[in-house]
C-alpha cells in the first residue's frame, strides 16, 4: 500500500509589525515623552506663581498657616489646619507671603500628577498612566478665566484632592494584592485629605467598596479596621493644638451656618446667595474651557462603554458623593469647589481614551478609535499650550495692581472705602483697613471695581470728575482708585475732602 501525502495547509501571510510600534514602546521613547510631559508640568505649575492675582480667600489660609507654625491657633478655626499648616511651612522655609503659600499647594500639585502616573501605569498601561497625569498637570482647571490653575494657589482644595488621589491610589494598590500596609497609608492620606478640607469625608465612602467589589469579605473588617486607624489619627493629630472636640464642633456649626445664610455669588449673570443646582458645573465650564469639557467627557463616556473594569466602576463611584454633593445638597458654590471632582474624571478619560485607542475590531474601526483618541489628545494640548503662553505672561491686573498704588501713599497704615469690589479682595493688601460703609471715612483711597455684587455711591465718581484738582484717578484696568489730596469724608452736605 501506498502513502500519499496530504498536501500542506496554505499559509496566510504573515501580517508585518508596524514600523512605529518597536518606537512608540521603547523605554527611551516613553521615557522621553514622560520628561517632556513633567517638565512642561513644572512649568505650568510653578512659573511665574506670584505674578497672578491674589484670590480672594488666599490670605484667610496663608496668615492663619504662618500664625499656626508661631503659636497663634486663633485665626480661621472654621476650617481644618493641615493645609494651611503646610503653607505655614513653606513660608518658613522661603519667607512670609501668599506667594510662598503657594509654594506649599503646586508641589502637592505636581505630586497629583505623579500618583496618577504611577497608578495607572501599573494598572492600565503605560501610555494612560502618562495620559491622566498629563491630563492634571497641563490643561487649564482654574477659577473662571484666571490663569492661574486652582492647585496654584493657596487654597484648601489643592491640598484636599492631593491626598485625596494618594489615598485612592493606596487603598487601590491593597485591594489588587498589596500589604497590609497600603490600606493602612490609605486611611492616613484620606484624613490628611479631611484635615486640609472637611468635604473630603465624602471620599471615605469608597474605600468602604472595595473590599466589595473585590469579594473579600474578611478583608472588609480588619481592612476597614486599619484604615479607621489611620484616619482616626491624622483627623486628631492636627487638632491637638486647638482643643480637637471643641475646635471641630465649631467647624460643624460654622458650616451648617454658611449653609444656611448662603454665600453672595454671581454665577451666569445671577446675582444670589444661594446658587442653582447647575452652579459648579458652569464654573468648571468657566474654569477649564469647552474644549477641556469635551474631551473629558468623551473620555468618560468612553470608559464606561469600552470594556469597563472594576477600577472603572470603583474611580466613578468615588465621584458620585462629591457630584450629587455640589449638585443636588448644597447650595452654596465657589469658583473652586469643581476641583473636587476633577481627579477623578481625569482618570475615568485617561482610561477612556486609551481605550479608544486600542480598539478591538474591523480595521476601520481600529482606524476611527485611534483618530478620534488622537484628537481628543490634540484639542488638550492645545488648550495645554494656550495655558503655557497665559501662564509666560502672567502680570497682576485690576486688583491686583492695588499695591502700585499704594505704595505711593503717604501712610502705611491707608484706610480704604470698597465700592463695585469685594471687600476681602481688597483686604488681601491692606488687611482689616477697608471697609464697604461710606460713612465709616475718612479715607486715604477709594476703589471702585465692577462687581455687580455690591454697591457705590454715585456721588463718589461725580465727585471726583467735579474736582480732579482735589482727586486723582487711577485706571487699574477695569478697576478705578480715587486718590484724594487729602482725606475723603461723607459729610452731611456731600462728599468731601479734608485735611490729614
Amino acid at each position: 500500500m501506498i502513502a500519499t501525502a496530504t498536501a500542506p495547509a496554505p499559509m496566510r501571510p504573515r501580517r508585518r509589525p508596524s514600523r512605529w510600534l518597536p518606537l512608540a514602546t521603547a523605554p527611551w521613547t516613553r521615557w522621553s515623552v514622560f520628561a517632556v510631559v513633567a517638565l512642561w508640568a513644572v512649568y505650568q505649575d510653578l512659573w511665574r506663581l506670584g505674578e497672578g492675582n491674589v484670590q480672594t480667600d488666599e490670605p484667610a489660609y496663608q496668615q492663619p498657616g504662618w500664625g499656626y507654625l508661631h503659636g497663634d491657633f486663633s485665626e480661621n478655626r472654621q476650617h481644618p489646619p493641615t493645609a494651611k499648616y503646610l503653607m505655614g511651612l513653606s513660608q518658613l522655609v522661603f519667607g512670609e507671603g501668599v506667594t510662598s503659600a503657594r509654594i506649599a499647594v503646586a508641589v502637592l500639585g505636581l505630586l497629583t500628577g505623579l500618583v496618577l502616573f504611577v497608578w495607572l501605569r501599573r494598572d492600565v498601561g503605560w501610555w494612560t498612566g502618562l495620559l491622566a497625569a498629563a491630563l492634571w498637570w497641563l490643561p487649564p482647571h482654574g477659577i473662571l478665566d484666571d490663569p492661574s490653575r486652582i492647585d496654584r494657589l493657596a487654597l484648601l482644595d489643592g491640598p484636599m484632592v492631593a491626598f485625596g488621589v494618594v489615598a485612592m491610589w493606596c487603598g487601590w494598590r491593597w485591594a489588587t494584592g498589596g500589604r497590609w500596609w497600603w490600606v493602612l497609608v490609605a486611611g492616613l492620606a484620606a484624613g490628611l485629605s479631611v484635615t486640609s478640607k472637611e468635604i473630603g469625608v465624602l471620599l471615605v465612602p469608597a474605600f468602604l467598596l472595595l473590599p466589595v467589589l473585590f469579594r473579600r469579605w474578611w478583608a472588609l473588617l480588619w481592612g476597614g479596621a486599619l484604615f479607621l486607624a489611620g484616619f482616626a489619627a491624622t483627623v486628631v493629630v492636627p487638632y491637638l493644638p486647638f482643643g480637637v472636640v471643641s475646635t471641630i464642633t465649631e467647624m460643624i456649626a460654622f458650616q451648617r451656618q454658611h449653609a444656611v445664610d448662603g454665600h453672595l455669588v454671581e454665577v451666569a449673570g445671577i446675582i444670589t446667595r444661594h446658587s442653582p443646582w447647575w452652579a459648579n458645573l458652569w464654573y468648571m465650564w468657566q474654569g477649564t474651557g469647552t474644549v477641556v469639557c469635551t474631551v473629558l467627557g468623551v473620555g468618560v463616556l468612553a470608559a464606561l462603554v469600552l470594556r469597563p473594569s472594576r477600577l472603572v466602576l470603583w474611580v466613578a463611584l468615588a465621584a458620585v458623593p462629591f457630584v450629587v454633593f455640589f449638585l443636588a445638597v448644597s447650595d452654596v458654590a465657589l469658583g473652586e469647589y469643581y476641583i473636587a471632582w476633577v481627579p477623578m474624571v481625569v482618570v475615568l478619560a485617561a482610561i477612556g481614551i486609551g481605550r479608544l485607542g486600542t480598539l478591538r475590531g474591523p480595521t476601520w474601526w481600529r482606524v476611527a478609535g485611534l483618530v478620534v483618541a488622537l484628537a481628543l489628545v490634540s484639542a488638550a494640548g492645545f488648550s495645554s499650550v494656550r495655558l503655557s503662553i497665559a501662564t509666560w505672561t502672567m502680570h497682576p491686573t485690576g486688583i491686583g495692581r492695588l499695591p502700585e498704588v499704594l505704595a505711593q501713599t503717604p501712610r502705611e497704615d491707608a484706610f480704604v472705602l470698597a465700592q463695585r469690589q469685594s471687600p476681602s479682595s481688597v483686604a488681601a493688601f491692606v488687611g482689616h483697613d477697608q471697609t464697604r460703609d461710606p460713612a465709616a471715612g475718612p479715607f486715604d483711597l477709594v476703589v471702585i471695581g465692577q462687581d455687580p455684587r455690591y454697591g457705590l455711591d454715585p456721588a463718589l465718581p461725580a465727585f471726583a470728575a467735579a474736582h480732579p484738582d482735589l482727586v486723582r484717578v487711577v485706571h487699574l484696568d477695569d478697576v478705578e482708585v480715587l486718590v484724594p489730596d487729602g482725606r475723603l469724608q461723607l459729610t452731611p452736605g456731600g462728599w468731601q475732602v479734608v485735611p490729614r
